[in-house]
């Protein structure tokens, strides 16, 4: 997936593309590759449509975000949580590696949380997704403005 919109972006595809999601989610580093190569779509002039069939939980729902228009099947569900580096806290965090990871985290949620808050999930819930999961109905997505519409054609 990932060659593919790397190619895409260094090819002269002209239009949009459609990135359609079902995924429990990921890692941060794989899913700062999927932002970085959507980015650079974007830059080139492509639009990018994201469409939820089903879930998009964590590292998905971040990456739904990113879309220039985004819709959503009627029984779709998004999950937005930090990277649990809170609970980080509650380890003696003497050993440097466990710091950096620490920081590393606290950097990718900080992006995170910035790209929820760009596409309309109320400043309460971004804050109440720090601590929790925060779950999203397709109706709850559209009316916060997560979503442009409720996807109503099989694609």
């Amino acid at each position: 997936f990932l060659a593919d919109l790397r190619e895409m972006a260094a090819s002269e595809v002209d239009g949009g593309i459609t990135i359609v999601i079902h995924s429990d989610g990921g890692t941060p580093d794989d899913a700062m590759r999927i932002l970085d190569a959507i980015q650079m779509l974007k830059e080139r002039g492509l639009a990018v449509h994201t469409i939820v069939t089903g879930k998009a939980y964590s590292m998905a729902a971040i990456i739904y975000c990113m879309g220039d228009y985004r819709t959503i099947y009627p029984n779709g569900l998004l999950m937005f949580h930090s990277s649990r580096y809170p609970e980080l806290q509650d380890y003696d965090v003497t050993g440097a590696k466990l710091m950096d990871l620490y920081n590393e985290l606290k950097v990718f949620d900080d992006r995170f949380f910035a790209i929820m808050s760009a596409t309309g999930v109320p400043k309460e819930l971004v804050e109440k997704s720090k601590t929790s999961d925060v779950y999203f109905s397709a109706e709850d997505v559209v009316r916060y403005g997560i979503a442009h519409s409720i996807e109503r054609e099989i694609l």
